[in-house]
């Protein structure tokens, strides 16, 4: 995924979700005023998630491992600059 920009989605709801998502890089992306979560990466067979060079500080969480994603499932943090 590269250079996401847009409008927040609203309350409780992610930017992006990615699913049971393998080796996926995501860069460039600007949060929105309003953004809950930036990424969030749910499942158990997600692996390999990196952020890189995001502007995320619109975002009140940047990225959230629920659903089964183990927490080292995405590698380098956030990627926010």
């Amino acid at each position: 995924m590269d250079a996401l920009d847009g409008t927040a989605p609203g309350p409780g709801t992610d930017l992006v979700e990615l699913r049971n998502t393998r080796d996926a890089f995501a860069s460039g992306s600007r949060a929105p005023h309003g953004t809950d979560v930036h990424l969030r990466v749910s499942g158990a067979r997600s692996r390999g998630i990196a952020p890189a060079d995001n502007e995320l500080s619109r975002a009140a969480a940047a990225v959230e491992t629920t659903g089964g994603a183990a927490p080292d499932t995405v590698i380098g943090g956030s990627g926010a600059r």
